[in-house]
């Protein structure tokens, strides 16, 4: 299979504050990537779920040397990058 470089791409993450987010309630389309911009809070969307449904991005974390997974929680104190990744 061929490799395709594209060059000076600009990835723009869907942003608001997290009021915003929270009264309007979107549904992100399936990998699309929302942001609270004060609260510093990363969701990813699955085409289906509504925003106040959603659990935040934690990071990532690799069990027993094996590959990296995403992580998701609950609540303010553990938002990426906040979280506790040790």
């Amino acid at each position: 299979m061929a490799t395709t470089t594209i060059k000076n791409m600009r990835i723009l993450v869907r942003r608001d504050i997290a009021a915003n987010w929270r009264n309007s309630n979107p549904t992100l389309l399936v990998g699309e990537q929302g942001y609270e911009t004060d609260e510093r809070g990363l969701k990813f969307g699955d085409g289906v779920t509504p925003w106040n449904e959603l659990p935040y991005f934690m990071g990532l974390h690799a069990i027993d040397g094996g590959s990296p997974t995403m992580e998701f929680g609950e609540g303010p104190t553990d938002r990426w990058p906040h979280g506790d990744y040790s």
